[in-house]
């Protein structure tokens, strides 16, 4: 089984993907099913440290008011 996998230490958090081995009778091949994982780990890493800066600035602005 082939997946892909980050560790985000930013954002204290990991995110992994697999992918199945059924590439028979029209499911997509294995190139892109690697690369479909890639594309949505990578995706979630960049949206789990945005909501991390969000709260940053959150915390940063209730301190000085």
């Amino acid at each position: 089984m082939h997946g892909a996998a980050q560790i985000d230490t930013f954002s204290d958090s990991h995110v992994a993907a697999q992918i199945g081995n059924d590439f028979s009778n029209g499911h997509r091949g294995m190139a892109r099913a690697i690369k479909g994982a890639k594309k949505f780990v990578r995706s979630r890493v960049r949206a789990k440290a945005k909501m991390k800066m969000k709260q940053i600035e959150k915390e940063i602005d209730s301190l000085d008011d």
